[in-house]
């Protein structure tokens, strides 16, 4: 179990650290995702608000600019009932200059145009343009009033009037700075770029995809189209799970620290235990050795003890064999040496 511990206790931890932290990620993700769209869809409610009040300004310059062309285009009508010269390119022209207009058209009922201040554009047949065919509603009506604005250009303004004298109609063209300036200052990039949304986008998108909340380019979208005016609203990825990355690394951080201070704790309980075994083992080997030492110097000692004796064994019979017999004088000479009191003959005596 120790072993085991010892080998796979970090692994454990991190692999409960992954889980922790896979168990945590949906929820987080969630709601930071839910907040951020609720965020965006309020600064989407502030961008239409802003917009629909740019346009209470706006337009109101617009319908004036526009009424005032068709007072102007009236006024061509009079002069050309009381005088056809007026039709030469040249007298239109001073009428432009006169009344601040671009350009003067007139046409007849078929929507051909029989004079206009360009003398370029006489003969044109103006009624088959698409973008002029709303104008062949004056062409026979004398009390006729048409005002009309660009769809790609607002600030371009028309004004058709119906001719009193004869069939035809009178065309009046304006690009008009005031509606120019208007539409400037309380036009839709404006008034987005005046209002204030913390680092988030807003900006103005073609018609055209189905509304809600999208990922594009790293930044959660957020389109809405409201008056014919479509917006989106992006914030990037990394604000928006901000608060999660952070709660994340804090957790990372915390989780690492109680890895280390973990795998410490075990290693400082571990470390007396492999002293333990190393005394012992020590112990062991150095009694184990001491043992082989006695031993060994026993058996030396025994061993030159044996050699020592057996070396004086050897001695003793060698001067034993060459010693002379000794006789006891007035004894029996086949009567045997007798011992002295130990038991010793006086030969070995004199030996020892």
């Amino acid at each position: 179990m120790v072993r085991f511990l010892r080998n796979w206790l970090v692994w454990i931890l991190a692999g409960m650290m992954l889980i922790g932290v896979a168990i945590a990620f949906i929820p987080l993700s969630k709601r930071e995702e839910t907040r951020a769209t609720n965020e965006l869809t309020l600064l989407l409610d502030r961008a239409f608000r802003a917009i629909d009040e740019g346009k209470a300004y706006a337009d109101p310059v617009v319908e004036a600019e526009e009424e005032n062309l068709i007072n102007k285009a009236h006024a061509i009508v009079r002069f050309l009932e009381h005088d056809d010269t007026l039709l030469a390119t040249d007298a239109l022209a001073a009428f432009c200059e006169q009344l601040a207009v671009d350009r003067i058209d007139v046409a007849n009922l078929q929507g051909e145009l029989i004079a206009s201040s360009d003398a370029s554009r006489v003969g044109l047949a103006l009624g088959r343009e698409e973008a002029f065919a709303w104008t062949m509603e004056a062409a026979d009506d004398p009390v006729a009033a048409l005002k009309h604005t660009d769809e790609n250009d607002r600030s371009l303004l028309y004004a058709c009037a119906g001719r009193t004298e004869i069939d035809g109609f009178v065309l009046l063209t304006r690009d008009d700075p005031f509606v120019d300036a208007a539409l400037e200052k309380f036009g839709t990039d404006a008034l987005l770029g005046e209002l204030p949304y913390n680092g988030d986008l807003v900006f103005e998108a073609t018609a055209g995809g189905a509304d809600g909340s999208f990922y594009d380019a790293g930044s959660l979208c957020l389109r809405r189209t409201q008056d014919g005016v479509t917006l989106i609203a992006a914030r990037s990825t990394t604000d928006v799970f901000r608060m999660r990355n952070a709660a994340f690394a804090a957790i990372s951080v915390v989780m690492i620290c109680l890895v280390i201070c973990g795998v410490a704790a075990y290693l400082l309980r571990l470390e007396p235990v492999v002293e333990m075994e190393e005394d012992s083992s020590e112990h062991a080997d150095g009694f184990a050795d001491g043992e082989q030492v006695a031993r060994t110097e026993a058996q030396t000692s025994a061993g030159e003890t044996s050699e020592e004796e057996r070396e004086i064994q050897l001695q003793h019979e060698h001067a034993k064999k060459r010693a002379p017999r000794q006789i006891k004088r007035g004894g029996n000479k086949n009567e045997p040496n007798r011992e002295d009191d130990n038991g010793d003959e006086p030969f070995e005596k004199t030996i020892d």
